[in-house]
């Protein structure tokens, strides 16, 4: 036994040698690249690699200083490290990531360090600064640890810090903006990542307003917002998560948007869109009722100064449903006419017309949903994907008690209402309910150009729901071309049926 280890260790040995010499036979350029994806530190130790590593990581483009923080190393520790590094580094630095203290920001490191990477010889491209609170100082508020009822501690950044030439991309994390003072002459930025920052209405309008080439916006867990108004024309991609809007419509009127995500967004006064060019369209609610809190922050003056204060109390709605968003946006529901919405004209613009994807999270058994659901499709002329999770809500019989015919005639008569254009279209958390068997009915018989449908059945599905989906593969399809899958999670088994 004891041979047998032996050899098992030295072909383990002669294993490893030949793996040695083959990364030591690649270009620099590579060895570069995958130097460049590690943290700074491990970069740093491949110096002792051989003669041929030395001194390669002073070269690589792309560095990342996040691990100082987690590692939690002092105030003074980081600071050396990032300046050492930046000092012995001889080449340009295309992206960089940093995590800082919040002192780093009061004893001015961080204008350092950007005025380093804006140098013309460093040509950022891509930054990306998260802000955490000072060790052994650490608060357990909502979204910012640099917030504290009634007070302060900023992290304000001088003037025009961000109006850099070569900068495209900016991710700015745990940060507070007193105003948009930094994004001055940012007139080259095109990709705006702001994650947990707090800023008021008028500074991002200004930010915005400052980035006139800004084509992707993503803003999550943003907070101190009374509204969100985003009037952008170059804007191609939004994302907008975790986020609360209690007084006002969420209103984007952005005339080149392609591509919009809506993620756990509670905003009971509406949503309005004017994005005729909305080629995508996602709605999730990844964060689900837990992440609400049952306070927000929002600016207040007192004293002349701007504060943030604790304010109001979200209530038991939550987050907005995936229905009651389409529902607003599509000119099914009307909003009454209130001070907040005067500037408003009666008149509905529909922004789906040219949707290509669309992935929702609804109640396919709700009829009202699927009423909703409905509705909106007449709208998406040229609809190619379609993807469905289906809400775990539990509906008795009596729910469908409005409807004058019965309830499985219900897609039968909105067949007018489906995209033809469909191509390709994917359900999960499919239990065979009546209204789930008659939707994918619909789309399989009445749409000639579908290539694929894919259909994930609950892990709770019953036995007769399951013989129920089964059943759609016997229907006689209306392309000759479609493929169906039905995976069924609780026994692990695939259905396949294609049609040629």
């Amino acid at each position: 036994m004891e041979i047998v280890y032996m050899d098992i260790e030295e072909d383990l040995q002669e294993e490893k040698e030949v793996t040695d010499a083959i990364i030591n036979r690649l270009p620099v350029s590579l060895l570069s690249l995958i130097i460049s994806r590690l943290p700074i530190e491990e970069a740093v130790r491949t110096d002792a690699v051989s003669r041929r590593w030395k001194h390669l990581w002073r070269w690589i483009m792309h560095i990342d200083f996040d691990s100082f923080t987690e590692k939690r190393y002092s105030l003074d520790q980081v600071s050396r490290i990032i300046n050492c590094v930046f000092s012995l580094h001889c080449g340009n630095i295309c992206s960089c990531r940093i995590t800082h203290y919040l002192s780093h920001n009061k004893n001015g490191d961080v204008k350092g360090w950007i005025e380093h990477l804006r140098d013309r010889r460093r040509r950022i491209q891509e930054l990306a600064l998260t802000c955490v609170d000072d060790p052994h100082d650490l608060g357990d508020l909502l979204f910012l640890p640099v917030i504290i009822e009634q007070e302060q501690i900023s992290n304000d950044l001088p003037p025009g810090i961000f109006g850099c030439q070569s900068l495209r991309v900016l991710e700015l994390n745990k940060y507070f903006l007193r105003d948009a003072s930094p994004f001055e002459n940012c007139a080259n930025l095109q990709t705006l990542n702001l994650q947990s920052v707090c800023l008021s209405d008028d500074t991002l309008n200004k930010i915005i307003s400052n980035c006139v080439a800004l084509e992707n916006l993503i803003l999550s867990k943003c907070c101190g917002l009374s509204k969100l108004w985003i009037n952008c024309g170059n804007l191609k991609s939004l994302e907008i998560s975790f986020f609360i809007c209690k007084w006002e419509e969420i209103d984007i009127q952005a005339m080149n948007l392609a591509s919009l995500v809506i993620d756990t967004v509670h905003c009971p006064h509406g949503f309005r869109f004017n994005t005729p060019k909305l080629t995508e369209l996602r709605i999730n609610h990844q964060g689900g009722q837990n992440f609400f809190p049952n306070h927000q922050w929002e600016f207040r003056m007192v004293n002349n100064q701007q504060l943030l204060r604790r304010n109001f109390m979200i209530g038991r709605g939550g987050y907005t449903k995936t229905a009651e968003i389409l529902e607003s946006c599509s000119g099914l529901y009307v909003k009454p006419r209130t001070s907040h919405n005067l500037h408003y004209d009666d008149e509905y613009t529909c922004s789906f017309n040219n949707l290509r994807r669309l992935f929702i999270k609804v109640n396919l058994k709700d009829v009202r949903q699927a009423t909703i659901i409905a509705f909106f499709f007449r709208w998406c002329f040229c609809l190619q994907e379609l993807n469905i999770e289906i809400d775990d809500g539990r509906m008795s019989e009596s729910d469908h008690d409005c409807l004058p015919y019965p309830v499985s005639q219900f897609w039968e008569r909105r067949e007018y209402w489906i995209s033809y254009s469909l191509r390709r279209v994917q359900m999960k958390g499919f239990r065979g309910h009546v209204l789930e068997i008659e939707f994918a009915k619909l789309l399989l018989t009445k749409i000639s150009l579908l290539e694929n449908m894919v259909i994930q059945l609950h892990d709770e599905c019953s036995p007769k729901g399951e013989a129920s989906t089964r059943g759609l593969l016997s229907l006689p399809m209306a392309s000759t071309h479609v493929s169906i899958v039905i995976k069924s999670a609780r026994n692990r088994l695939k259905a396949k049926a294609v049609q040629s």
